[in-house]
């Protein structure tokens, strides 16, 4: 994925309230490196959890905002695939290799 530059965020929140799906669309192109890609594509591509990817394609204006605001502090989407990502955005509290045996 490519790292949204600052003039690509800032189109897309000046656009964003006039058509958030097409603003989005936009970013994701971009970020994504898929310049024809559909707004259903880039969503079903993206490393989101089901229920967002469904949230978006729903046009849920929550899932909208959500995406918009992790596109602009992130600048992409870059990372683990969903399954794999801590939920809430709270650190994953999952033993390691490294993590000492437990005692019963």
């Amino acid at each position: 994925m490519t790292r949204l530059t600052k003039r690509d965020v800032e189109t897309l929140l000046a656009s964003y309230d006039a058509d958030p799906v097409a603003a989005l669309t936009v970013a994701l192109r971009r970020a994504s490196d898929r310049a024809e890609a559909t707004w259903a594509e880039l969503v079903a591509a993206a490393p989101l959890p089901a229920a967002e990817r469904a949230a978006l394609l729903a046009g849920e204006q929550r899932a909208l905002d959500d995406l918009a605001r992790t596109l602009n502090e992130l600048r992409g989407l870059a990372g683990p695939p969903a399954e794999d990502r801590p939920r809430s955005g709270r650190p994953d509290r999952g033993r390691v290799a490294s993590d000492p045996p437990r005692r019963a």
